[in-house]
């Protein structure tokens, strides 16, 4: 005879059949829940709905004031905007020199040049994939851009700078030997 208490004792012998009565009912439940999903014990319908074809193109109302469109912030910063005629905007460089502004910008803007690169000057000038850019002596290229932000629908004018990176002395995908 064991030290536990009686109730103890007792019921421990029994919980299998409890056990097997919450697996039998929770079954049950299932298999009445699974029945009323498929349908008449699964039986396949008799007769597949028929398709009604509109008589006239559905018409929609035009609101007498249009809503704003709010752009998906997801999709994108920004997007490029259409060039404003007869203004022509300019760009300043570090060393004081200026010329006109390009894509369409009609603002005086100021090339971000990096202050721990000295200036090079401007060698060509260059079209690719839609907007013009300025290449310098060093490789460096430069550009003013008209951008509207799809959020605010925003118009932005913007000077931009891109520098070559020094060179490494190792490609990175080699393993040190």
């Amino acid at each position: 005879m064991s030290n536990a208490p009686y109730y103890v004792a007792r019921t421990r012998g029994s919980s299998w059949v409890v056990m097997l009565l919450v697996v039998l009912v929770l079954a049950l439940a299932g298999y009445l829940g699974w029945q009323r999903y498929v349908g008449r014990a699964g039986a396949p319908p008799t007769e597949l709905p028929r398709a009604t074809v509109p008589t006239a193109p559905p018409t929609v109302p035009t609101p007498a004031v249009a809503a704003p469109v709010v752009a998906d912030a997801t999709a994108g910063a920004v997007t490029a905007a259409a060039p404003v005629a007869g203004k022509a905007g300019s760009m300043r460089f570090p060393d004081g020199s200026t010329r006109p502004s390009l894509n369409g910008v009609t603002e005086a803007l100021e090339i971000p040049w990096p202050s721990d690169r000295p200036w090079s000057p401007v060698v060509e000038q260059v079209h690719h994939n839609g907007v013009d850019w300025l290449r310098h002596a060093d490789g460096s290229f430069s550009t003013t851009i008209v951008r509207t932000e799809e959020v605010s629908g925003r118009t932005v004018q913007m000077p931009l700078c891109f520098t070559p990176a020094p060179a490494t002395g190792t490609p990175a995908m080699r393993q040190p030997q």
